[in-house]
């Protein structure tokens, strides 16, 4: 799947994000449309301050 417009980002669903020329992995939008990330243990939460533009689904590993 090609890269979406980031209006069309699935709630809850771990994506990947196009921010300022970068790929960031492994989001989720929120139920208040932030973006979200679970990191480190004890874990916690990013939220990206930044507004992506664009949005993927993760792709499969390789098997």
């Amino acid at each position: 799947m090609s890269w979406q417009p980031i209006e069309t980002a699935p709630d809850g669903e771990v994506i990947d994000l196009f921010v300022n020329g970068d790929r960031l992995t492994g989001f989720k939008k929120d139920r208040f449309g932030r973006f979200c990330r679970e990191e480190g243990y004890p874990s916690f939460t990013r939220v990206l301050l930044s507004k992506p533009s664009h949005w993927m689904p993760v792709p499969a590993s390789p098997e």
